[in-house]
């Protein structure tokens, strides 16, 4: 009967030594799993770092449009400038005109100087309006 006993526990011993054995085994895949699923989540964070890095570069670069807007915002509050008097000057040939007794209202180069006033004058009126969209932007850029 003690051989039986002894039998029994060098069984038992080894059964016991099997399963901790397939115990390790299973240890050693979970540890395989886990360092597979670290490594996952670790490539997600430098994902998470170039998203960082690349925000960061899209605010500097709002940063230098807002004012580079501003810059042509501030270029352009008062329009187109004119060097020249060009409305005066077609006034005055209107006036001699008539001191002489002609009417140059209608002639070619009258009309075509007036015509040419009309544009700019339009022409300011939209540098204006894109001063003033342009000061917009600058603000909400940012």
């Amino acid at each position: 009967m003690k051989s039986n006993e002894m039998l029994n526990l060098y069984l038992q011993k080894k059964v016991n030594e099997k399963e901790n054995l397939s115990s390790q085994k299973v240890e050693l895949s979970n540890l395989k799993t886990l360092v597979s699923e670290t490594k996952k989540v670790d490539a997600i964070l430098k994902e998470g770092d170039k998203a960082q890095q690349r925000f960061d570069k899209l605010r500097k670069d709002a940063n230098i449009l807002s004012k580079e807007f501003l810059a042509f915002s501030n270029d352009y509050k008062q329009g187109l400038s004119l060097p020249v008097n060009l409305y005066g000057t077609i006034k005055d040939v209107i006036a001699k005109g008539k001191e002489l007794g002609i009417d140059l209202s209608t002639n070619q180069d009258v009309k075509f100087a007036e015509l040419i006033m009309k544009s700019w004058e339009e022409s300011r009126k939209e540098v204006m309006d894109l001063s003033k969209k342009a000061e917009a932007i600058s603000k909400n850029i940012i």
